[in-house]
């Protein structure tokens, strides 16, 4: 498939699709009207709590006065770039919190397992492994999980950052880590587990999943057009429900509808594939699992 497409039907929906209701919309796509007083209000509420020394408090003061300098002189975009360095702040600050309140447990301390879904959801399948569910399904050994937790902790930090960071930025990353995990997944995993671990990953991720998932189904140019009117359809529903969030809707309420347009948009794209790649694509997923391994409870109506 075109990396142009590819890009589109990533942008659209891709594995942290589900990730974004959980938390927040993507800003990326909302015009600067919108995104500016969203990124402006997350300021307003995680800024406070990581201000904790005069000197911390000093720097926030400063960032926010420039904020409000660009904001009174109506420098929209300007004040946007002012935004995005207070996030980026806020994101380091947060990181060094937790490496501080890391380094004060016991190193046997499990991560949180929020942590574990906010980084599947957000960064892609690449991280799935790390949610307990797919562990367990995996059957995962004691010695397995130990050695899986101690990656986990040495991707943490830079994960942390990324998460912060436009849905681009994450998705170049996820196709990082899933480059790095590779041989620790060789060196930690059974044949059978790294099979098994595939076919989870591409389950979750579906036909509009990453590139690399998609190479052995050999998707034609023309199929590939044909892909994305019923993906630009999708997108069409899919900001209609985001903007009803911004409006006050619940996030609870809004997740099923958002995994059904999900799997509507899935059905729609395998019907698209030929009969030999839709035999190819049965067997690459193998047996199917319940969802909430692999997105945390979340289900259809």
């Amino acid at each position: 498939m075109k990396t142009t497409t590819r890009s589109l039907v990533l942008c659209l929906l891709g594995s942290a699709f589900l990730g974004h209701v959980n938390a927040e919309p993507e800003k990326e796509t909302l015009p600067l009207m919108e995104r500016l007083p969203l990124k402006i209000q997350k300021i307003q509420k995680e800024l406070p709590a990581l201000v904790q020394s005069a000197g911390d408090k000093e720097k926030a003061d400063a960032l926010m006065q420039k904020l409000k300098g660009n904001l009174d002189a109506k420098d929209f975009d300007e004040a946007e770039k002012t935004a995005d360095s207070i996030l980026e702040t806020i994101g380091a600050r947060a990181h060094a919190a937790a490496r501080v309140g890391e380094s004060a447990q016991s190193a046997a301390q499990p991560i949180p397992v929020e942590l574990r879904e906010k980084l599947a959801h957000n960064l892609g399948a690449s991280f799935l492994l790390f949610r307990d569910r797919v562990q367990a399904e995996l059957k995962v050994t004691p010695e397995q999980k130990e050695k899986l937790e101690q990656r986990l902790r040495t991707l943490l930090p830079e994960a942390m950052q990324v998460i912060q960071k436009s849905k681009g930025e994450r998705d170049k990353y996820n196709q990082k880590a899933h480059e790095e995990m590779a041989p620790v997944l060789n060196e930690t995993l059974t044949e059978g587990q790294r099979t098994r671990l595939h076919q989870l990953q591409l389950q979750k991720d579906m036909l509009f999943g990453p590139r690399w998932n998609m190479k052995e189904l050999q998707i034609t140019d023309e199929q590939e057009k044909q892909f994305i009117a019923p993906t630009q359809e999708t997108q069409q529903k899919t900001m209609a429900l985001m903007a009803e969030i911004q409006k006050g809707a619940s996030p609870d309420a809004i997740r099923p509808k958002a995994f059904q347009l999900r799997l509507d948009l899935e059905a729609k794209l395998e019907a698209l594939l030929t009969d030999s790649q839709k035999k190819q694509w049965k067997e690459m997923l193998g047996q199917p699992v319940d969802p909430s391994v692999l997105y945390g409870g979340v289900q259809p109506r």
